[in-house]
């Protein structure tokens, strides 16, 4: 038996057998992988000599997060991470070896291991969108979701009569096997239906610090990066909202100098887009516009409305910007999304 682990991103290919060999893929451990029917990924058969290649193109497709609720929780997503079982036999299923097969979800292209799987563009966040934060402290995947104007604040301890620190250790509170724990550097508990303006928090959540600020920018996305984690962007920029419409129509009989309708128009497909504009952004921000551009998740925020909608991004390319190819000179991204959800007119 031998056990593998790779990212989704990288080719796997097995040993080579020294005779023929059928092989069963499970997602889970059999006593008598032979007969099961369900769980069952691939069937095949190896020529002696030869080898299970790009396995990868198979199993990679079945590890993908989970779809993200907008609650307040902290999360496993086991379907980040997913173990496979290959089962193989020489003698028509009398004996049997395995290999098992970790496959984690990455597509960074990149041999790095991270705890923290957020990487945000802007560690800035606004008072009224939902913080995402994804680590991977144990054996799985965790999504840490909460809506900032809605955190609970049990008890906090006064500093100089001006400020508190609140510290909420997840491990005490939701069972977590950990240390994990968020904390305020104000007072959250007063301020955070008040904020003025002027006025920051800093949240510092596990390994990372976001700063917290009533920013009235009115739209915010909310994307599964390279890594596995989930981030959000605020646009501060020109945002440019229209409804692109499509009809279908069909032609009837009509009296002449009537009021009839000669070519009628019998269903209105109205697709809702966004042109969204980002702040100046500096070369390291720059780097990580492609987990935005790149992603196949995306949710956007109308802060204003208080709705989230599911879109698409619609940018064929994610210029590598920097400020000595832009002409030395500062410079921002455009994001075009639509709606996944078209609307319809009969």
């Amino acid at each position: 038996m031998a056990s593998y682990s790779y990212k989704s991103w990288q080719t796997i290919n097995l040993p080579v057998v020294s005779e023929s060999t059928y092989f069963r893929i499970l997602d889970h451990q059999s006593q008598t992988p032979e007969t099961e029917t369900t769980g069952v990924i691939y069937d095949g058969f190896i020529i002696n000599g030869y080898y299970i290649q790009n396995l990868n193109e198979i199993l990679s497709q079945y590890v993908k997060p989970y779809g993200i609720s907008f609650i307040s929780a902290l999360q496993p997503d086991a379907n980040s991470e997913r173990t496979f079982y290959i089962y193989y036999t020489t003698d028509g299923w009398n004996t049997t070896t395995m290999d098992d097969i970790t496959i984690s979800y990455d597509w960074s292209y990149d041999n790095s291991t991270y705890e923290v799987l957020s990487d945000p563009i802007f560690d800035l966040v606004d008072i009224r969108q939902y913080l995402l934060y994804s680590f991977h402290p144990l054996e799985v995947p965790y999504i840490f979701t909460v809506r900032i104007d809605s955190i609970p604040v049990d008890s906090y301890n006064i500093e100089d009569n001006l400020h508190y620190n609140y510290v909420k250790k997840l491990s005490d509170i939701d069972n977590f096997p950990g240390e994990f724990s968020y904390a305020y550097s104000y007072d959250f508990l007063v301020t955070r239906n008040s904020l003025p303006l002027e006025d920051t928090v800093d949240l510092y959540v596990g390994a990372r610090k976001y700063t917290v600020a009533h920013t009235c920018y009115r739209y915010c996305l909310y994307y599964l990066n390279q890594n596995g984690g989930w981030d959000s962007l605020l646009f501060r920029g020109k945002v440019i909202q229209q409804d692109k419409l499509s009809r279908l129509s069909y032609k009837k009989n009509y009296i002449a100098g009537s009021l009839d309708f000669n070519k009628v128009d019998y269903l209105t497909t109205i697709q809702e887009d966004w042109q969204l504009n980002t702040s100046f952004l500096d070369d390291q921000h720059s780097e990580k516009m492609i987990n935005l551009l790149a992603s196949n998740k995306i949710f956007l925020h109308d802060l204003d409305e208080d709705k989230i909608i599911p879109v698409n991004i619609m940018n064929q390319k994610c210029e590598h910007k920097t400020y000595k190819n832009q002409g030395r000179k500062l410079y921002t991204y455009t994001i075009e999304v639509n709606s996944s959800q078209p609307k319809y007119r009969i």
